[in-house]
């Protein structure tokens, strides 16, 4: 199973759509076993971006943000997509590959995405 996170130096990049290169980590049994990084067009849209990823046999993406309205897209294209993580790349599609949760801002309640982060409610998304 291959799992991405979008890169904003080591850590998870705050949008997908924005960022140059994805880290991905092939996991077998539990562990991360080969990582690499995947390149992305910086003018490439977003369906180029998840054909690109999918072409890589990724199907789990832990991003920081990610378009609600193009989920159930990735999810035909066979991509899970993890949402509003905040933590290391590598850390996150590690601890994915353990079955483990990765920590994500949650949406406020009431509230539209542009105001997630203010509201600081912490959850672990698996």
């Amino acid at each position: 199973m291959n799992i991405a996170a979008p890169l904003f130096e080591m850590e998870v990049a705050p949008r997908f759509g924005f960022a140059d290169r994805v880290l991905v980590g092939q996991a077998r049994d539990g562990a991360v076993v080969e990582w690499s990084i995947v390149a992305m067009a910086p003018e490439s849209t977003l369906l180029e971006r998840l054909a690109l990823l999918r072409q890589h046999g990724v199907v789990v993406l832990i991003c920081g943000g990610f378009p609600r309205r193009f989920e159930p897209l990735a999810l035909e294209m066979g991509i899970r997509v993890i949402a509003g993580a905040i933590s290391g790349a590598k850390e996150a599609i590690e601890t994915i590959a353990q079955g483990g949760d990765v920590v994500t801002i949650g949406g406020c309640p009431g509230r539209g995405m542009q105001n997630r982060r203010r509201c600081g409610r912490l959850q672990r998304r698996r």
